[in-house]
């Protein structure tokens, strides 16, 4: 599952649909919220809450306006919004 992404061009898109890959999209954090984007996550990868799970968090999702040393120069990543 991946959470907050953008810039990703078509063949990612291609792969992402073709490995059934759940993603959303800092479009869908804007609209929705972190707090309910992270809830349907939640609920999507453990809907009954009987198995933990592990979350990674990647530099990547930050804004490069706020964390300048991102690989992912494309503005509108997570900030404090």
């Amino acid at each position: 599952m991946l959470i907050g992404i953008r810039d990703i061009d078509h063949d990612e898109w291609k792969s992402l649909k073709e490995w059934k890959i759940k993603c959303f999209t800092m479009d869908h954090v804007d609209k929705f919220g972190i707090g309910e984007v992270m809830r349907q996550a939640i609920e999507y990868l453990d809907p009954k809450g009987e198995n933990p799970f592990h979350i990674s968090f990647d530099i990547d999702a930050i804004d490069p306006h706020i964390a300048n040393s991102t690989g992912t120069r494309f503005r509108g990543g997570l900030t404090h919004r």
